[in-house]
């Protein structure tokens, strides 16, 4: 199966205030940023892409089912793929399990190797973001970046168990490890998380529900031992107005252990499926950057194929 995904949108970059973005414990890239004192001063940015999934999959005479999928620019190992700063860079990619993945599953639950999510972001998940990408609504999960790693996975009754390890880290020389735990009960998923990187460790809970075509969901996470970000909290609501439209709302709070770490997010939008794979999306949040206001919006279209 081969599945492309084709965007594109007008935006507006950073105001020199909005500099107190880069300080957030994610990258911020191509949105609208637009200050309120110099709302004057905004410029407008493009942007677009198109990225191809390749997905292959088996079953065994003895009925084990095994696979992998890959995204089309990250099976090779350049530098501009995933990313020249890095230390690994040229070394990496799907070449290199650090990029894609592959599985065997069966009676005895799924195990994934190479670029995964730790155990914790696989159980818990993020609350439901708004507009094209801004993806200001992603929580500081720790762990599974971008090197290989294996993942275990088994369900029974409701409960779901996951546990991952990841290579050794570079801070601490400790193998990453991870473990998540979901439980669904009458249509009210739970979910437990922790993971450990050797030098900070990570707890969280989330639950997501709906009725009458309203969607919620909610997600805490706090962190140890000297991280910058104590606690990461996020709750989101998405209603169905129609089949076809449907609006978001959500709010996110960062807790740093000193104030310069402090940080919240209040977004809202809307989806609008225009059938055939077609998605029309946009979306304001209101950032608070340690008392510095900055209001991001972006927009634009969708396609899958």
């Amino acid at each position: 199966m081969i599945r492309k995904v084709v965007s594109s949108l007008p935006q507006l970059w950073p105001c020199p205030q909005a500099q107190q973005l880069q300080t957030l414990p994610y990258p911020v890239t191509a949105v609208w940023v637009l200050t309120q004192a110099t709302l004057l001063a905004r410029t407008f940015q493009f942007s677009s892409r198109i990225r191809i999934t390749f997905t292959a999959t088996g079953t065994t005479d003895g009925g084990l089912e095994f696979g992998g999928s890959i995204r089309a620019d990250n099976a090779g190992a350049t530098d501009q793929q995933r990313g020249a700063g890095a230390a690994n860079a040229g070394t990496n990619g799907g070449v290199n399990g650090q990029a894609g993945n592959v599985f065997i599953s069966g009676g005895f639950g799924k195990l994934t190797m190479g670029d995964i999510d730790a155990a914790i972001e696989k159980a818990l998940g993020d609350v439901s973001g708004v507009g094209y990408q801004l993806a200001l609504q992603e929580a500081g999960f720790l762990g599974g970046g971008d090197d290989e790693g294996v993942m275990y996975e088994y369900s029974i009754n409701g409960l779901g168990i996951i546990v991952t390890a990841g290579q050794p880290q570079a801070v601490s020389a400790n193998n990453e490890s991870s473990i998540g735990l979901t439980y669904t009960i009458g249509g009210v998923k739970l979910g437990y998380g922790y993971s450990d990187d050797g030098i900070t460790f990570q707890n969280g809970v989330s639950a997501s529900g709906s009725i009458a075509g309203l969607g919620l969901k909610a997600l805490w996470l706090e962190n140890e031992d000297g991280a910058a970000v104590e606690s990461d909290a996020s709750i989101s609501a998405t209603y169905a107005f129609t089949p076809a439209l449907s609006g978001t709302v959500f709010h996110r709070e960062l807790s740093g252990r000193t104030a310069a770490n402090d940080r919240s997010h209040t977004g809202v939008g809307f989806a609008y499926n225009l059938g055939g794979g077609a998605e029309l999306k946009g979306g304001v949040v209101a950032i608070d950057a340690n008392g510095v206001d900055n209001d991001a919006a972006d927009f634009g279209l969708t396609f899958k194929f």
